[in-house]
Order: structure tokens, then sequence, then C-alpha cells
């Protein structure tokens, strides 16, 4: 066992927690267990005697007396429910159970090692969250957002010879709605904004002049094609007149590069025209959905803007040509996404494009994050005045901001790239070699080995963004070893929330269906139905659960040890382990 599954009780013996997951049919049913299920208690063990339900069908739950009170029937385990049922004339003889297998290991939440990150950083997240009372990692994904998003026009990492790349990181933040993320980014973008708009503000008489300059060529250029086409009508057309307006061409005035950097929720396409305009940007979004969810993400246009999203991680070409709208032709472009996302909505878009993204690597490049929420124990704090720390935050973003960016002719970026001193590739050697023995099969990180295997490049990013916002000597030219070591271990953390992420939504089709059909077959026990006809399963069951799919899923519960199939004469039922059950009762 490492040192993380040892924080966080991965690998040790315990049964997975149910009440994280809704069961109101369930909750219903325990709500009126003695009327549902215990009207007729003589007339249910009679017909239990015989094998049948006192109206036909399958046979009832059993239970003593003292079960018929409701509050009294809670303090019995699930064996007792099965009691009558196994075992008589006319019953099928009692299953021998195997201890259940848990169907997916639970994985706890570790805290944020909010303690190596440097002062800089750490003070303002501290003070955001004495404001804010929203979970520690959320509001470090909103600094650190920002912090890449300031850096990477500036400067790139290199890792080794012929391992470069930008500095830009892609964080995912998983909460529901009302966890204040839009609040810390406020507060981490606030001196993002005012830079914007003051250099919006200068920008006013390059843009006047290149709108009259337009103007002058637009109408010149008319003039020639009026004064071809004249002397084309009489058959002699005016080769200067045509060679003036091939020069004239070469001359279109260009539109002045205004930086802008933030954006909301653009759809893909907008993304890319905007960096056609400005190479670097900052996709800050706390309705991520509209991402997750818009037109750009069906299923025929999902696999080409994933594509690109990749592109944009990875500092490449993106170019698309189009005839109806403007065509995208970027290259050297740094990009940073800090997005949240409702539970839900990423569950949905899994469902649908799941294997995609995995399969393209686009989930492989976020940080993701599902923090607890706090929601429920933000009581009212009374505020002290000042923000020094974010004010020194906010002072740094500028005077990096204030960095002229490098735009080559092309339009495409020019960066500084740091290389790693000796003692900081020792660690990143040691870090990136560390993780790679552990995506073998059965090893820690094999079920996210997508993940994983851009774990050391992530790392180094980190470490890259912290070295350079937080060096004030002005020798960034090499990643120290506290930076790396900050790096890496920022990068742990979020390798165990991938762990998490794949656990509790990024799980197979079968397996969902699986815990559907489990807790499907744990409301009818509970409601007075021990043995599930398979019949009753295939007509009754939710609709995604009918027919082979629902077969499939209990092929799943069987090989967990989580049910077993009963068979009496020609009937065939389906039974849960009492021990299941018992889960759903802690």
């Amino acid at each position: 066992m490492n040192r993380i599954q040892e924080n966080s009780g991965e690998g040790r013996n315990t049964l997975p927690l149910k009440e994280n997951r809704p069961l109101k049919e369930l909750n219903a049913s325990l709500g009126n267990l003695a009327a549902q299920g215990f009207d007729s208690l003589q007339a249910t063990q009679q017909a239990a005697q015989c094998g049948q339900h006192q109206y036909g069908g399958a046979v009832p739950i059993v239970a003593p007396a003292d079960a018929v009170q409701p509050v009294a029937r809670k303090q019995h385990k699930a064996r007792d429910l099965l009691t009558g049922i196994f075992g008589g004339e006319g019953q099928p003889a009692e299953p021998v159970w195997e201890k259940p297998v848990p169907l997916r290991a639970e994985i706890r939440a570790l805290p944020y090692p909010l303690e190596v990150l440097p002062p800089l950083i750490r003070h303002a997240i501290k003070e955001v969250e004495q404001f804010t009372q929203a979970p520690t990692a959320l509001i470090a994904a909103s600094a650190l957002s920002a912090v890449s998003a300031t850096v990477q026009g500036l400067v790139s990492v290199e890792r080794g010879a012929s391992l470069r790349g930008p500095a830009s990181l892609f964080f995912l933040t998983l909460a529901v709605s009302g966890e204040r993320k839009s609040s810390a980014d406020k507060y981490f973008t606030r001196a993002i904004h005012e830079w914007e708009a003051q250099q919006t503000e200068a920008s006013k008489p390059a843009l006047a002049a290149y709108r009259a300059a337009s103007t002058e060529w637009q109408c010149t250029e008319e003039g020639y094609k009026q004064a071809i086409k004249q002397s084309a009508k009489g058959g002699m057309p005016d080769k200067y007149v045509a060679e003036q307006l091939k020069q004239l061409e070469l001359n279109r005035p260009l539109e002045p590069r205004i930086p802008t950097i933030l954006r909301m929720d653009d759809t893909p396409e907008a993304l890319g025209v905007a960096l056609t305009r400005w190479p670097v940007a900052a996709v800050l979004s706390n309705e991520a959905g509209i991402i997750f969810g818009a037109h750009g993400m069906n299923p025929e246009s999902v696999m080409r803007n994933m594509a690109g999203l990749n592109v944009c991680w990875d500092g490449g070409h993106l170019r698309r040509d189009r005839t109806s709208t403007q065509s995208i032709n970027v290259e050297g472009m740094r990009l940073t996404m800090g997005l949240m996302v409702q539970p839900d909505t990423l569950q949905s878009f899994l469902s649908k494009q799941g294997a995609l993204a995995r399969g393209i690597g686009f989930f492989a490049r976020f940080l993701v994050a599902h923090p607890e929420s706090t929601q429920g124990t933000r009581y009212y704090r009374e505020q002290t005045p000042g923000e020094p720390a974010l004010t020194a935050f906010n002072a740094r973003v500028t005077q990096l901001l204030n960095v002229p960016a490098q735009v080559d002719a092309e339009g495409r970026l020019e960066t500084t790239y740091l290389t790693l001193s000796p003692e900081a590739k020792e660690i990143w050697i040691r870090f990136h070699d560390v993780v790679e023995e552990e995506l073998g099969r059965g090893r820690d990180y094999y079920d996210v080995q997508d993940v994983a295997s851009k774990a050391a490049d992530n790392a180094a990013r980190l470490a890259a963004c912290l070295h350079a916002f937080c060096d004030h000597t002005h020798s960034i030219s090499s990643i120290g070893a506290e930076s790396m070591e900050a790096g890496t271990e920022l990068m742990r953390w979020y390798l165990h929330e991938a762990l998490r992420f794949c656990r509790q939504l990024a799980v197979p089709d079968s397996l969902r269906k699986a815990e559907r059909l489990e807790e499907w077959l744990v409301t009818k026990l509970y409601s007075g139905m021990a043995l599930v006809p398979t019949r009753e399963a295939k007509q009754f069951a939710p609709s995604e659960l009918r027919g082979a799919a629902g077969a499939e899923a209990f092929a799943v519960l069987e090989d967990h040890n989580r049910a077993k199939l009963i068979t009496q004469g020609q009937k065939k039922f389906y039974c849960l382990n009492p021990e299941v059950v018992n889960e759903y009762r802690r």
C-alpha cells in the first residue's frame, strides 16, 4: 500500500458507502415499510410455505412479528428479511454467499497540498478562502488559472533537449452551482481585467488610424477595379492599372493586435478566431456546461473540436479553412482553461462522448478536482478590512503583463524556454519514473493511464508557472528544486483526484448499469419482494435495464458476488447478497 492509499483509505478492506448515490425510491419504501410489506403477515407466512405470494408472483419477505413496526424494522439486518423463503418444502435451497466485492472501490479525498505553494500564491488563496468559504481546491484552481494566464505568453518549459512545450495549464473542477467559483475568479483576475481595459484604451489611436487607412484602401481598390472594367469594355485592358491593383493588394492595412486574454464561454470555433487576433487566451468559465453541452460538442463535430483544444494545449498549429465564416490559421498559441462543470452535466457528456474523449487524450490534459462542497457550513463572518495578500498577487500579475509579449510578423508567439536546474531535473526524472512504474496492470495508475502519461509534463508546467510568477530576481532562465518539488507534489494530488474522478464519473457503461440494477433490486426487496422474477425485471426494471442490457448488468453483479440467480422449477429469480443490502443501511 503506497502513501496515497494509506492516507485515503484505498486498498483497505472496506465496503463502498451508498449514501452518495440517491435512492429516492428506497427512502420512500423504508418510510412506508409496514404499510407496503407487512400488511398481512399471517397471509404472507402461509404463502411462503407454498413458495408463492399471497396475490401470486414472487415470494414475499417474511420477518419476525416485531418487524411490523417501521422503527423496530430498521434495526434488523438484511439476512432477517430473507427468513422463511429458503429451505422449506417447495422452496429453493439457500444459496452459499461469498463476501461481496465492491463494484468500485471508494477513494477518499485528500486535503489540498496548499502548503507546497509559494507564499505569494498561498496567502492569496487563504485570503479568498476567508472571504468566500469556497472549497480550497476550487479556489486554488482559480488562482493557478490566473497564474498560468499571466505567464504563458512569456515563458515555456524545456524538460529535455527534445522535450519542449508551453507552460499553460488546463483545470477542470467538478462542483454544483453555488460553490462561488465566479467570485474566486473575480478576485484573481481583477488585474487582468484592468490590464485589458488599459490596452483597449491605449490602442484607440492605432485602431482609428487603421480604420481610416482601411477605408482609403477600399476606395482605392474600387477605383482601380472600375478603371479596369472601363478599359476592358474597349477591348484594351489597362495593364498599368492592373499592376497598381496588384501592389495595392500587397499593402493591405493590417489590423492592430489588441491584447485580449480572458474569454468566457466561447465555442471552440470562436476561440480559434480569437487566437488569430491575439495568440494568448484564457477560458475561465463557471458554467462549462456551455462548452461540454454546446452545439460544437455534438457527435458530428466533437472529434474535431476536442482535437483542436488538444492542439491548443500542445501549442501547435491550428488551421481550419472556411468558405462561409472566417478561416483559422494560428501557430504557437498559448491557452489556459479554468472550467467548472456540474457533475450531472459532465456525466451526460461522458455517457455520449466519454470513450472518444479519453481515446484522443482530451481529459488527460486537464487537472481535475472534485472537492467536497462547503454549502451548508458557510456561516457569516465579519471580514477583516483590506486585502494585503490579494493586492500583492494582483500587483505581480500587472507587473508580468506589462512585459510585452513577443509576436512575429506572422502572428507566432515567441517565448523564453525555462530549463531545469540539475536538482530540479533530478526531482522531475524521479517523479516521471515513479509514475511510469504505476501504469502497469494492477498498479496505482492503471485506470488513469491517459492522465498519468501526461503527469510529468503537467508537473513541469506547474513548476514553470510557480517559478516564473514568484521569482522576483528576474533570473527566470532555470527552474529550481523548490518549484519542481511543489509541481510534482501538486501533480500527485491531481493524479489522486483523477482516480476519484474515474471511479465516480468516468465509469464503464456496464458498471453504471449494474449499479442501477442493484439499486432497483434493493428497492424491490424493501417493498416486499425478496426474490425478483427475471420476467418482472424484464418488464418493470428501468428501461435501460430491460432485455439483454439487464442480463449483462446482472452478470456483473454475479461476478462481484453481489447477487445470484435462484432457480425453482422453471422459474428464475434474482436475489441479492444480504451483505450488499446491509451496505445501503449504513
